[in-house]
């Protein structure tokens, strides 16, 4: 799974066109359209004709784009789910989810229509039922088929349903969020925190953002636009928790790296989270040969890398990447370090969005730039 991040996650009303536009400019890391709560039962189907045209059209940049859909037992909610195949966000929320069969039978509506393999579902955790199942719900994330990814909580229905005190505290919710988190942690799952509904209350908002972190979410739902700025600054990874998830992510393939970290207070749109590191690096830079002199530096400015159009080197890379063969990787290793000597494509070489290798080996980082590009609309074209 492609890691994102999901620190701020806010809802915007599908029959609200102004909003939907609105949405292009915001800073959140996600939009979710809402065709549910959100829209009166007569105005379901207008709704959802325009948020469809919405995510067709584009224009959100690196956002996660999320439609959620009516629930399927309701008379619009197969509808919903065909027409969000169709439109082709990012991922679909799956509302009252309450057993695993919810999960499996979206699952299946999209398979049956063909929906493209790059959307994917959430789960609403909403119901007292849900937080009982919360295990057997995240398990189906076993299977690709059934596409999930992540969980929201429904942290209002929940206190509703319960009969709890809706507390700042939340002293009830906690073990419903911990419950929950603990289930989505054990089969690879994000989770997103419910929502604060006092939208005026800005310092309400960060202490349950920080309670929500240091439970282990990673982001908040949000209901208004001003939760956004303070949601990614408590969500965003410390300097010096970034700096320790490099160390300890080199030190796997054994190399002494010296980090320091510039800036890093500026930064509000990029980030690089610990989370998100380890799936990078663990899946690109485990045979990679870093040398123990090069410096690691995170910078407030955008990257200067070698973002160059050039078939042949395309053409070494695939081919290092497509051999098994440890003397045959070697030999394609050296192809590739002489042919970059010659075209002049070192000695600064960059490794990952904010992250710049300022004097690097080149065989070690001999197709990180491709990587740089695969990420580039992700972190930086917000």
């Amino acid at each position: 799974m492609q890691g994102r991040p999901r620190r701020s996650v806010l809802y915007m009303p599908g029959s609200n066109e102004r909003a939907l536009e609105k949405a292009k400019s915001l800073p959140a890391d996600a939009l979710i359209f809402d065709l549910e709560d959100a829209v009166a039962p007569d105005a379901k189907t207008h709704a959802r004709d325009r948020v469809c045209a919405a995510v067709k059209s584009g224009g959100y940049g690196g956002r996660e784009i999320v439609i959620r859909v009516n629930a399927l037992e309701t008379p619009w909610g197969t509808d919903d789910l065909i027409a969000a195949c169709k439109a082709e966000p990012d991922a679909i929320l799956v509302p009252k989810v309450v057993h695993s069969g919810d999960i499996i039978s979206a699952a299946k509506i999209l398979q049956s229509v063909h929906a493209a393999e790059k959307i994917r579902l959430w789960a609403m955790m909403e119901t007292p039922m849900a937080i009982l199942n919360a295990r057997t719900i995240a398990a189906t994330a076993v299977y690709a088929e059934n596409r999930l990814c992540c969980l929201v909580m429904g942290t209002n229905d929940l206190i509703k349903e319960s009969r709890a005190r809706a507390l700042h505290e939340r002293f009830a919710v906690v073990p419903w969020l911990a419950m929950t988190l603990v289930a989505a942690r054990a089969y690879r799952l994000d989770i997103i925190d419910g929502v604060y509904n006092d939208f005026r209350d800005e310092i309400g908002l960060r202490e349950e953002c920080e309670r929500g972190r240091s439970l282990g979410m990673d982001g908040k739902t949000l209901i208004h636009p001003r939760q956004i700025e303070p949601c990614n600054r408590v969500f965003a990874p410390s300097a010096a928790e970034v700096a320790q998830a490099l160390k300890s992510q080199f030190a796997k393939i054994g190399a002494e790296m010296d980090i320091r970290v510039v800036d890093y207070a500026t930064w509000n749109r990029a980030f690089v989270a610990q989370r998100k590191l380890e799936i990078t690096l663990q899946n690109t830079l485990s045979s990679l040969n870093v040398n123990s002199n090069s410096h690691v530096v995170y910078t407030k400015s955008k990257l200067d890398y070698y973002n160059v159009k050039d078939p042949k080197l395309d053409a070494l890379i695939e081919g290092w990447r497509s051999t098994i063969d440890p003397r045959k990787q070697l030999e394609a290793s050296h192809r590739i370090q002489r042919y970059m000597a010659e075209m002049a494509y070192y000695p600064v070489i960059a490794a990952f969005p904010f992250i710049q290798a300022t004097r690097a080996d080149v065989q070690g980082f001999k197709y990180l730039g491709k990587l740089v590009n695969d990420f580039r609309g992700v972190w930086l074209d917000k």
